[in-house]
């Protein structure tokens, strides 16, 4: 789709009834260039609100679309093609539509429409899959950078933000949470704390204070049984015979 040809098509009919099918067509193929172009056309042509209309309208089918199939075939990769089908969908809003605040809040509310069609099962899932990079195992052998983590972190909560099941999420997290600190089987305490650091953010002091306690008794349980085998270390020497 060449500029000329999407201006002489607007000239000659009314493009309103070929926006739909022009933007789905760009929107799978991934044309992010013939997409700024059929944007700066319907710019120029005081069509933008159409067009708003109608990327909205694809965001919330495919997305739909995309989690009833998923949750009939690869519940286990739910999360990890939300998190794909929205760095597709930000790059075009930030290349094709130039970050306009509009189009960026039509991605949001078609994000948070078809997200919550399944709300409490996404919740389970998006809790679950945390927990799968949050903790130890030796069947997954899952190894990351902390910088690689983090960035798990954040795009896993970036979906979650788009969720209204966070009391589901909430209680599934903790479950996990629980299991991990009790068999020290957490990754790493920094991971722990990133997240309660992003979910505070997002939700509050009060959604994470639950979280917050869990990882601080098991902080001071651990200082404990530090202070405990040193001081025995200590007892021990006193009692050695010289």
């Amino acid at each position: 789709y060449s500029i000329l040809f999407l201006q002489n098509a607007i000239e000659e009919r009314n493009i309103k009834d070929e926006l739909y099918p022009t933007l789905l067509d760009l929107f799978e193929s991934n044309s992010i260039k013939e997409i700024g172009v059929l944007y700066t056309c319907c710019k120029d042509s005081h069509l933008n609100s159409d067009l708003l209309k109608q990327w909205q309208k694809i965001l919330q089918e495919k997305g739909k679309e995309q989690i009833e199939t998923i949750l009939e075939t690869e519940k286990t990769h739910i999360v990890e093609n939300l998190m794909s089908f929205k760095q597709k969908s930000d790059k075009i809003i930030e290349a094709s539509f130039k970050n306009n605040s509009e189009f960026r809040m039509g991605h949001k509310k078609a994000f948070e429409y078809f997200i919550n069609i399944e709300a409490n099962k996404i919740a389970e899932y998006i809790a679950k899959y945390l927990d799968l990079h949050l903790r130890k195992s030796v069947k997954t052998k899952i190894v990351h950078t902390e910088e690689e983590m983090e960035t798990i972190i954040q795009d896993t909560l970036t979906i979650f933000k788009f969720c209204h099941a966070k009391d589901v999420f909430q209680a599934f997290y903790l479950k996990g949470l629980s299991t991990r600190l009790l068999h020290k089987r957490s990754l790493s305490n920094d991971a722990e704390k990133y997240v309660l650091l992003v979910l505070k953010r997002e939700c509050g002091e009060e959604f994470t204070q639950k979280i917050e306690g869990m990882i601080k008794d098991v902080s001071n349980s651990e200082g404990v049984m530090h202070d405990y085998v040193t001081s025995q270390e200590i007892n021990d020497k006193d009692f050695e015979i010289k």
